[in-house]
């Protein structure tokens, strides 16, 4: 059985054979340093399953990735097998209470905001909308869990990467 990495979106792990890199292929990279404590930034045209995307990735702090497609953001997080398992280990020791950290996608005025302090959410759950280049976000709940304090209001303005609202693992 060959090496395997362990990719996390969404709060959710998926294990990836290693072998399975050679899926994809990227025709064009170009990377640059970003300034003012931001990661690596690179445009890439890939090629896979017979098509053709533009994408860009952003590295973030804690090892996890930016990568945009067209309109669509997510954020990965990679490890190879030895680093998850070390981590779920140093987690596990330290009893650590996790929290999910809901961030703007980009900066934007909030519009409308659709939860309590206290409240239990489960993921895909609508938490507020972002109203950025004149059109609404929704922005969603990554995972299950109760809303903790935030200082949001419909009417300001929000950075890109700001923490809108911390979600505590229930």
């Amino acid at each position: 059985m060959g090496e395997k990495y362990i990719a996390t979106i969404g709060g959710k792990s998926r294990s990836i054979p290693a072998e399975t890199a050679g899926m994809l292929r990227i025709r064009n990279a170009a990377w640059e340093e970003g300034g003012g404590g931001s990661g690596r930034t690179a445009l890439l045209d890939v090629s896979w399953g017979g098509r053709s995307y533009r994408i860009c990735a952003r590295s973030l702090a804690g090892g996890e990735t930016e990568i945009w497609v067209d309109r669509y953001r997510v954020v990965v997080g990679i490890q190879d097998e030895r680093e998850a398992e070390l981590g779920r280990h140093v987690h596990a020791a330290a009893g650590v209470e996790t929290a999910l950290r809901v961030k703007a996608p980009m900066p934007g005025l909030i519009k409308e905001i659709l939860v309590k302090v206290g409240e239990d959410v489960k993921k895909g759950q609508r938490l507020l909308t972002l109203e950025a280049m004149k059109m609404e976000n929704e922005i969603q709940a990554p995972g299950d869990g109760r809303v903790g304090k935030f200082d949001l209001r419909p009417g300001i303005s929000v950075e890109k990467d700001q923490i809108l609202i911390e979600l505590k693992k229930t």
